[in-house]
């Protein structure tokens, strides 16, 4: 009798319809967001249902503070929240513009229970619209598929996957591009030659989440500014994690076969050596040149304007100097703006 007796609770389950709790009865939030309007918090969490159908459902909180807007969340959750299975950290584009932006990823950082390795995100859309948008676009997992996509996005060079443990090993001499999460398609965020849906979460009835281009941090860890995936790629080129693959220009698009960067810094001037080979193409080799060179300077002002030292220069010049009063006399968030880049740039076109 009593091997019948486990069977024949769960079945007792099924038929009443009741929640199935996980084991550990907890709720495990796949992604969470975070806004501030007016000094009032609003935090959301993205979660499984836990009931028998499956699903996803969003639970979002208020308070005067981040602490009190998280501790009411777990109030309000049929379980106690965890964070330990997070995939996404999304915030809103007005909170990380603000100062305070390093001291709250430094909270959070703080809190034991929060996964390092969740991916930091910024929308400029309602954040809790963005959570209701997050279904699971293969299979019934909502966290292996936003890291299936997210990877996928980063493979293709129009975004990058920076984790909160990334974050804080960062420090000053080098700065991150935060993913870029929109609810809507925008034109500024896609590029040519790639499938439009590639990389998005399809919504039961609340629209698109995007994960395409970036946000800029600067040293003090607000971000000053957005590049598109078109600009995430040549960032992408620059660091020497693209070599293959289609590569979007204004003028066009190179199928480029194999490519190299070195970046060096001589005094005030950085050096960027590129050389890339791409197959069959309109754009003639000197096309290409003058497009790449065109595309990468408007990339690097960018990024100058925006004190994000993306590529980590800073850690170049860090290497020149042997005491960190050097470094600190340098003030290299002033200098950084003020470098000239000058490329180098050889396109071989295959027949």
């Amino acid at each position: 009798m009593k091997r019948w007796l486990p069977a024949l609770v769960a079945a007792m389950l099924l038929l009443g319809g009741c929640s199935v709790l996980p084991g550990e009865d907890r709720a495990f939030a796949v992604a969470m967001g975070v806004s501030e309007t007016g000094g009032v918090w609003e935090v959301s969490v993205r979660l499984p249902t836990y009931q028998t159908g499956g699903g996803y459902m969003t639970l979002t909180a208020r308070g005067n503070s981040l602490g009190e807007a998280m501790a009411l969340l777990n109030a309000s959750a049929p379980m106690e929240l965890h964070y330990g299975q997070l995939r996404l950290l999304l915030f809103a584009e007005t909170l990380a513009e603000s100062d305070r932006f390093q001291e709250i990823l430094r909270a959070l950082a703080a809190r034991g229970e929060v996964r390092p390795q969740a991916v930091i995100a910024v929308t400029p859309d309602n954040v809790p619209d963005v959570m209701d948008a997050l279904e699971p676009a293969t299979g019934s997992r909502l966290s292996k598929s936003l890291e299936s996509l997210m990877k996928a996005r980063e493979k293709a060079g129009v975004a990058e996957l920076v984790t909160l443990e990334e974050w804080q090993r960062m420090g000053q001499r080098q700065q991150v591009v935060l993913m870029n999460a929109a609810m809507e398609s925008a034109a500024a965020n896609t590029v040519p030659g790639m499938d439009a849906t590639a990389g998005e979460q399809a919504a039961k009835g609340a629209g698109k989440v995007q994960f395409s281009g970036g946000w800029m941090a600067s040293h003090t860890g607000a971000v000053k500014g957005e590049l598109t995936a078109m600009e995430m790629q040549l960032l992408s080129l620059l660091k020497g994690k693209t070599r293959q693959g289609v590569l979007s220009l204004p003028e066009g698009t190179l199928t480029l076969l194999d490519a190299k960067c070195s970046i060096t810094l001589e005094g005030q001037e950085v050096q960027c050596s590129l050389r890339v080979r791409y197959s069959a193409s309109d754009m003639t080799e000197e096309g290409a040149q003058a497009a790449l060179i065109s595309s990468l300077q408007s990339l690097t002002g960018k990024l100058g304007k925006a004190g994000c030292d993306a590529l980590g220069v800073g850690r170049k010049a860090m290497l020149g100097r042997m005491t960190m009063e050097d470094w600190k006399r340098l003030n290299w968030p002033e200098t950084y703006p003020a470098l000239t880049w000058r490329f180098t740039v050889k396109a071989e076109r295959e027949a």
